[in-house]
């Protein structure tokens, strides 16, 4: 699984979700697409190092959001396409201190089913205009499993940014990690190149990834 909420999709998104936009009665939509050249999440392949298509939907209502995020995977199993359904509250303490909570459930088109659920929360340090500082905590209760990272953006302008992620996860019992960087061409389009490591040696990295995402 992996939602549009990490420092890295904040990054990559920001300029995308102004863009792609609209709002009724009271509702503010923001929905796009990513083409990656693999679909990891948490240093693991969940598309067995092939390409994936990954569109979203996200709706807001004040500071509440709900939406729904998609992806093809490649799992080993008669699964070949994944719907994650999550909603959540987000809201700023300051200027400089944010955070969000909500829960995301995980949905497979073919055996593993309603396979699990997390609660996610966030807490973001913004110290300035061009860097982030957050802490990411995910707890799957029917399976007791945690997952957590700290993660560090950078922004050196409006169009360049970089990203940096340390994390654990006790569903692969490993550390993982990713640096990268990201462009903004305009504001309806972005590319993205990370490296994606983990210290499982059976897994090893999975390596270079590039991810190009639009918003309508």
């Amino acid at each position: 699984m992996k939602l549009p909420s990490t420092v890295a999709a904040a990054a990559f998104c920001a300029p995308l979700m102004v863009a792609g936009t609209a709002s009724a009665q009271g509702i503010t939509w923001y929905y796009g697409v990513d083409f990656v050249s693999d679909y990891i999440s948490s240093g693991v392949t969940n598309s067995n190092g092939s390409a994936a298509i990954q569109p979203w939907v996200e709706a807001e209502v004040g500071n509440f959001y709900f939406g729904t995020w998609m992806s093809n995977v490649d799992l080993g199993t008669t699964d070949d396409w994944e719907t994650d359904l999550y909603f959540g509250y987000r809201n700023s303490i300051n200027d400089q201190w944010s955070y969000d909570v909500g829960y995301a459930r995980y949905l497979y088109n073919g055996e593993l089913g309603n396979d699990s659920g997390e609660i996610v929360g966030q807490l973001t340090f913004t110290p300035s205009t061009a860097v982030d500082l957050t802490g990411y905590a995910a707890y799957d209760p029917e399976n007791e499993l945690w997952n957590y990272r700290a993660e560090l953006g950078y922004a050196l302008n409006d169009k360049i940014s970089f990203e940096g992620q340390y994390g654990h996860s006790e569903s692969y019992g490993h550390d993982y990690w990713l640096i990268g960087g990201s462009y903004a061409f305009t504001d309806f389009a972005a590319a993205n190149v990370t490296y994606h490591g983990t210290d499982n040696d059976v897994l090893g990295d999975a390596g270079w990834v590039a991810t190009v995402s639009f918003a309508f």
